[in-house]
């Protein structure tokens, strides 16, 4: 859980700096779809009588978004075709949740609304689709999805040289991490071994966020996360850009 605010596919911004981006300008459509979102309401897994589905989120996500999300899943098969069983499966919450991120991260921040960039939204599509190939072989090569579900070696000494994890919900129904950096010596472990502790907190947290959605029918996928550097023993606070290239390499070894 303690970089899940590091992952490629994890867009952490809020709806005003998503529209204040340097690369966007606000056109009054999407301003309204923003005021329409904000005033809607939507149902809930107990009020539906089943579990919510991608299709009723749909209504959340602007029509760019969801444009953007049907061109990947469409790219994806045709240039990874090992991947159209889950490219296909336009029921399966998580991989959804996971293109909702690909997009919100790669692609929408960088084309502009008002103006057409057909050459170079097909290169963001092809850079995005590029990067999930990558992250769902990474998912593969250490079963990410059922890590929760296992006990992995030396996961009490885990946390005891890297203590974090999820504390509980905020009142606007974000997850809420807490983080300490780690010890020193987590450096001696084999690089596979951090990489599955890790990948287990994050996957946690993310099934976590996927009930939150069931629990109150809104897609939200940000959560806030407390650091907290006042430990002498541990790494100094500016190596805690560390984590982004922790995070980069586990990708490139995908």
């Amino acid at each position: 859980m303690g970089l899940s605010m590091c992952r490629p596919d994890v867009v952490h911004t809020s709806k005003r700096a998503r529209s204040h981006h340097h690369h966007q300008r606000s056109s009054s459509k999407e301003e309204e779809e923003e005021k329409q979102d904000d005033e809607e309401y939507f149902p809930t897994r107990a009020e539906l009588g089943r579990d919510v589905v991608p299709s009723d989120l749909h209504p959340q996500l602007r029509n760019r978004e969801r444009n953007y999300i049907n061109r990947v899943r469409v790219r994806l098969r045709e240039k990874y075709p090992q991947h159209s069983q889950i490219a296909d499966d336009e029921e399966d919450m998580r991989f959804f949740l996971i293109l909702v991120r690909f997009v919100r991260g790669g692609i929408t921040p960088e084309l502009r609304v008002d103006v057409a960039e057909p050459e170079k939204e097909k290169l963001k599509i092809e850079e995005a689709v590029d990067a999930l190939n990558s992250y769902l072989k990474y998912e593969t090569k250490y079963k990410i999805e059922s890590l929760p579900d296992v006990e992995l070696k030396n996961e009490s000494a885990f946390h005891h040289l890297w203590c974090n994890g999820v504390s509980g919900v905020d009142k606007n129904g974000r997850v809420v991490i807490s983080a300490h950096p780690w010890y020193n010596s987590l450096m001696d472990w084999k690089q596979d071994d951090l990489i599955r502790h890790h990948a287990r907190d994050v996957e946690i947290a993310s099934r976590l966020k996927e009930e939150l959605i069931q629990l109150s029918g809104r897609l939200e996928l940000q959560h806030v996360m407390i650091l907290d550097f006042h430990d002498s023993k541990s790494i100094d606070r500016e190596r805690i850009f560390w984590y982004v290239v922790f995070e980069r390499t586990c990708q490139s070894m995908a």
